[in-house]
């Protein structure tokens, strides 16, 4: 897991990476077959272990008295105080807000879906929305590979939360 120092110096190289793709691209027509990077899952899950840990997130199911990275069982096992143990997997999404959905994203407790939009693009802080989507094998009628936000605000039954967590920079 990241600690928040790291966290800070991902975004900050990110944003790099993204402004020299955008002056390539100005630069180099060529470029436009140049993908920014993606966001990578130990930016978003060390972002929600430590939201986790603080109370942002989840707290409703909390306190926890552990929340740790899951290694193969999941992205984060959270243990609540009472022993009660939650399976959460993470998704990030930038611009584009499409992830890539698996089963284990099916099977989990919870799934939470940081969007940044252009805060990694732009190596910018600030607050990321998260959705927080419980059991999706209870509320999604489909299990697709792909799928956009849109597409999951529009097929979940019932109500999925957001919530607000802190980019640090």
């Amino acid at each position: 897991m990241l600690s928040k120092s790291e966290i800070k110096s991902l975004v900050r190289c990110l944003g790099d990476a993204s402004r020299f793709i955008t002056a390539l691209r100005e630069r180099e027509q060529i470029a436009k077959y140049v993908q920014y990077p993606k966001i990578p899952p130990a930016l978003s899950e060390s972002l929600a272990v430590h939201a986790l840990r603080n109370g942002t997130l989840l707290k409703h199911q909390g306190p926890f008295s552990a929340v740790d990275l899951g290694g193969r069982v999941a992205d984060i096992i959270a243990t609540t105080t009472s022993g009660k143990t939650l399976r959460i997997e993470t998704k990030a999404a930038g611009t584009e807000e499409f992830a890539t959905f698996g089963p284990k994203d099916y099977e989990a407790d919870f799934l939470l879906w940081l969007l940044f939009g252009d805060l990694i693009r732009n190596g910018q802080g600030g607050k990321c929305r998260v959705l927080v989507c419980p059991s999706p094998k209870d509320h999604l009628p489909w299990r697709k590979d792909r799928v956009t936000v849109t597409q999951l605000k529009s097929a979940w039954t019932g109500v999925i939360e957001s919530a607000e967590i802190a980019i640090p920079v």
